[in-house]
């Protein structure tokens, strides 16, 4: 099990398209993050990282768009320190695991079921890269 133990700023990118989209025709800077794998093809993996490095719970968190690159927004992350985790960042690079805190979940990815049930009925495919390297279990 995961603890989340303090609430870090954590800048995301912005994607715009569903809430971003709706975000800039309200004009508004405070927005909640969600999960997409809109930006993420063929050339990326899933970095697996060790239990006890440090990472961010930034699923349904508030977040403030950046006034000065609205592509960036910092966001009101859970640190976690405990339990594997999972992410799409550090290009398979483990050594990254541990210099950078990456926005990531747990390897159980609660979810999964949800998002692939909530794709297929709107008829998209779900395809995730390859986890590198493989989760310990």
């Amino acid at each position: 099990m995961s603890v989340a133990t303090a609430v870090d700023p954590t800048t995301l990118a912005v994607v715009q398209g569903w809430m971003g989209q709706i975000a800039n025709e309200m004009d508004l800077t405070l927005v909640r993050s969600a999960f997409s794998t809109v930006n993420v093809n063929a050339n990326f993996g899933v970095l697996s990282c060790p239990s006890g490095v440090p990472w961010a719970n930034c699923l349904d968190v508030e977040c403030e768009i950046d006034a000065t690159n609205p592509a960036l927004a910092k966001c009101q992350c859970l640190t976690v320190r405990t339990g594997e985790s999972l992410t799409f960042g550090g290009g398979c690079d483990t050594a990254t695991c541990t210099t950078t805190i990456w926005s990531a979940a747990t390897p159980d990815l609660p979810a999964t079921t949800q998002y692939r049930k909530g794709m297929n009925q709107i008829g998209q495919p779900v395809n995730f890269p390859k986890t590198c390297p493989a989760p310990h279990h």
